[in-house]
């Protein structure tokens, strides 16, 4: 799918890390390309992954409720704590790039440069992110 750009003459230069150019004639086949290669595929995984933490949750809370061991409910709980986190932290960090392309779309002018800013602060911290998550793991926290 990604050689799909190359057949409107928009593969290329583009603004922060995207490779899909929209500039001059194809400036909304570009900007079009971009949602239809990075963007529609990013909320189906995004969906199907909240789906399967709503399951993995649900599951982790039927269990604690059949449990009575508080030490094996105190661990669960922890861990659903940790679960809740990793769907917003993909939300929070490609939706910005989302609203930027969409207001590239509404404004053919280029991009914004605050939200050019605004879109590079949230993919600069999702490696350390995902970092601080592992290492809040019961078993990491007890190596480190």
């Amino acid at each position: 799918m990604v050689v799909l750009p190359f057949t409107t003459g928009n593969y290329g230069e583009a603004h922060n890390t995207c490779w899909i150019s929209a500039e001059g004639e194809g400036y909304i086949i570009g900007v079009i390309w971009r949602i239809l290669l990075y963007y529609a595929p990013w909320i189906g995984v995004t969906f199907i992954i909240t789906i399967m933490h709503v399951r993995i949750f649900r599951d982790l809370k039927s269990n604690i409720d059949i449990n009575t061991s508080e030490s094996v409910s105190e661990y669960t709980e922890q861990i659903m704590e940790r679960l809740k986190l990793f769907p917003i932290i993909n939300v929070v960090v490609v939706l910005p790039t989302l609203v930027n392309t969409l207001y590239d779309l509404i404004h053919s002018g280029g991009p914004s440069f605050v939200l050019s800013i605004i879109v590079t602060l949230p993919w600069s911290l999702l490696g350390i992110t995902h970092a601080i998550m592992f290492a809040r793991t019961p078993s990491v926290k007890i190596i480190l």
